[in-house]
């Protein structure tokens, strides 16, 4: 059985990044920066607008509020460190039924 974190990596982790981007993208951001602040590059900011990845519908409700704080956040300049942010909205994964249903579909794997 793979580790929750495995799983949020390969399933959710590039949809909180989408999301994300589309947050940051929305409030004005350019690409290459929003690439900065995630820590990719902008081709891969890129796809995630053409929904080549992150099209994972694992999320809940709680997860794209903190998303969206998130954002806020990057956006208003109040934090540089996006990283906690990130884990807070992983955490938010791990306490609902969004990690149950990804282990129901790929655990076993």
């Amino acid at each position: 059985m793979k580790m929750p974190c495995e799983l949020i990596v390969w399933y959710v982790l590039p949809s909180i990044r989408r999301d994300l981007a589309a947050a940051l993208k929305k409030k004005g951001m350019p690409q290459k920066e929003i690439a900065e602040k995630l820590g990719v590059t902008p081709a891969a900011i890129s796809q995630y607008a053409k929904a080549k990845r992150g099209r994972s519908k694992f999320k809940s409700a709680e997860m794209e509020k903190h998303i969206g704080r998130l954002a806020d956040d990057i956006a208003a300049g109040r934090i540089t460190d996006i990283q906690p942010g990130i884990c807070a909205v992983c955490g938010v994964c791990k306490k609902t039924p969004v990690l149950e249903s990804i282990y129901e579909k790929y655990g076993g794997r």
